[in-house]
């Protein structure tokens, strides 16, 4: 899949899921809009993941690239992530997200208690979450 979508890169740190399970949780309640209903979202918050993967934690102007299996790609910096709150959410509902549609992993936050994406209609709040999220890229 990375070669398909051309990403190169001198080094890499792989999580598997029971490495971000591992990560302590945060649970999260956003309105969703393919259903615009609040859903259950549980997972470790991205800037966890990218510490327990060695990415320095201090350097708020740090770029990433988050991106899904179908080559959408985010681009954020690691102090608005953690600005966000976005988690890397492995379940939805109490349950593991299945391959496929949002997952097995959604970087989401929870655009109901962040004013400027509260705003928005809801088709447009989140923008920033891929959905089916496989590669971070750290530093791009």
């Amino acid at each position: 899949m990375m070669a398909k979508q051309q990403i190169t890169f001198e080094r890499a740190h792989a999580l598997d899921f029971a490495a971000l399970t591992a990560l302590p949780a945060h649970d999260m309640r956003p309105t969703l809009e393919y259903d615009a209903r609040p859903h259950r979202l549980r997972g470790p918050l991205l800037t966890d993941v990218l510490a327990a993967a060695g990415s320095p934690p201090e350097d708020a102007a740090l770029p990433l690239a988050l991106r899904a299996i179908d080559g959408y790609t985010v681009p954020i910096t690691l102090g608005e992530a953690r600005r966000l709150g976005l988690i890397v959410a492995t379940h939805l509902d109490g349950a593991p997200i299945p391959l496929g549609g949002l997952g097995p992993l959604w970087a989401v936050l929870d655009a109901d208690r962040i004013p400027e994406l509260a705003a928005k209609p809801l088709p447009e709040r989140f923008a920033q979450c891929p959905w089916g999220l496989y590669h971070v890229a750290v530093g791009v």
